[in-house]
């Protein structure tokens, strides 16, 4: 079960369940407003290995995208 709890839960919700829908295919998923929480409930405990996996890598490449460039004088 993982749970998350955030101040503009309307826009957090959208962002993650635009996150949710892009990786549906791969991971069957539960997801649940309850009083301002959004609780997310992974069906396969096989694929949740998989797309852990998957959202390190991506959080691996938005490091790589977001780190700055040294500036260099020629």
């Amino acid at each position: 079960m993982l749970a998350y709890r955030s101040r503009r839960p309307l826009l957090h919700a959208r962002i993650r369940v635009e996150l949710l829908v892009g990786v549906v295919r791969l991971i069957p998923v539960d997801i649940i407003v309850h009083h301002g929480l959004l609780v997310v409930r992974v069906v396969s405990s096989i694929r949740v290995v998989l797309l852990l996996l998957l959202l390190r890598h991506a959080v691996l490449v938005l490091h790589l995208i977001w780190l700055p460039v040294p500036h260099v004088d020629l």
